[in-house]
């Protein structure tokens, strides 16, 4: 019983983080980075939908529409 309580502690125990600080220039890199993906994805978005609306044969914008 003893042995099985030991265990359980070592199983559950959290294990100590390794994490440094970022410095601000590591910050901003990844704030920065977080950024052009988010504004990539609105131009990906943006893009779909002049696609959608200009270029996308008939059958698949009544089948989009039908989707959404």
């Amino acid at each position: 019983m003893m042995m099985e309580s030991n265990y359980n502690d070592i199983i559950f125990k959290s294990p100590p983080t390794l994490k440094v600080p970022l410095s601000r220039s590591e910050r901003a890199a990844q704030y920065l980075a977080f950024e052009a993906v988010l504004s990539g994805s609105k131009l990906l978005e943006m893009a779909e939908e002049i696609w959608l609306r200009e270029y996308a044969p008939e059958d698949y914008k009544r089948e989009v529409k039908k989707n959404r």
